[in-house]
């Protein structure tokens, strides 16, 4: 899910709540409602977010020779090799 889609999610969740009839569900909001009821509760948005890499570990992930510095050639590398949406197991 990209940065603009969770705003929005986060926006229209925040005015009252988000419902999706099942057939017209995006695969990331599906992937989001876990229990499947077509809303996304705080705890499931919670949950999404656990997920997610801290700024620190993906950091340190694509700091491949560990000096505390990204090069460009790190950044391409692991935008390459993890994309944006890098989670935690």
């Amino acid at each position: 899910m990209n940065r603009n889609k969770i705003i929005a999610l986060c926006v229209a969740m925040a005015t009252g709540g988000l419902m999706f009839e099942a057939a017209a569900r995006p695969p990331a909001f599906s992937a989001i409602d876990g229990d499947g009821d077509g809303q996304v509760s705080l705890s499931e948005f919670q949950e999404m977010h656990a997920k997610r890499m801290t700024v620190e570990e993906r950091f340190a992930r694509l700091d491949a020779d560990g000096d505390g510095f990204l090069s460009e050639t790190e950044l391409a590398a692991g935008g390459r090799k993890h994309g944006p949406r890098e989670r935690r197991e």
